[in-house]
């Protein structure tokens, strides 16, 4: 078994290597990722959807949804490495056409086209689906139906044992 803090360390990997070898502490990203471009959250007309282009082929893709196929022969954007020292300047042609249409149009747009992308839910829309739960949940844990901000907690199976420090 591994602590909490043991698993938060270890999806460090590969910045504690960085850390480890340089003394450097990493810049934060936010959302995005330091080396792929793009492979970060962007802003909708109704919300957030993350992308994860990270790697050529999927570039290119994701070049030809957005209607800008010339970006992908760019060469400032041609591969991996071109992305990631023009962070900034990719990220300033692309970010305004994520704006223009809604999450869901995005979603479905982008798998159909085999990137990897979803919306990024915020707490109406998790309470909104909890909401949605089959009425058999409300009678395994009847307080579901009593108090719905309770749904949460009545997702996940209750446990009558605590870990100790160390476990």
């Amino acid at each position: 078994e591994l602590s909490l803090f043991d698993s938060a360390v270890f999806g460090l990997i590969p910045r504690e290597g960085e850390y480890l070898a340089t003394g450097q502490v990493f810049p934060r990203w936010g959302s995005a990722h330091p080396q792929f471009v793009p492979f970060q959250a962007f802003r909708t007309s109704d919300g957030h959807v993350f992308v994860a282009a990270f790697h050529d082929a999927l570039w290119k893709k994701l070049c030809a949804v957005l209607g800008m196929p010339q970006m992908a022969a760019d060469e400032r954007f041609s591969s991996g490495v071109a992305r990631s020292r023009n962070r900034e300047a990719l990220l300033a042609a692309i970010e305004p056409i994520f704006a223009i249409q809604a999450s869901a149009h995005w979603v479905d747009t982008l798998q159909a086209a085999g990137i990897p992308a979803g919306r990024i839910n915020d707490l109406g829309d998790v309470f909104r689906a909890l909401r949605r739960l089959p009425a058999a949940l409300e009678a395994l844990y009847p307080l579901c139906a009593v108090l719905p901000p309770v749904a949460a907690f009545c997702v996940m199976p209750f446990t009558t044992s605590v870990a100790r420090l160390r476990e």
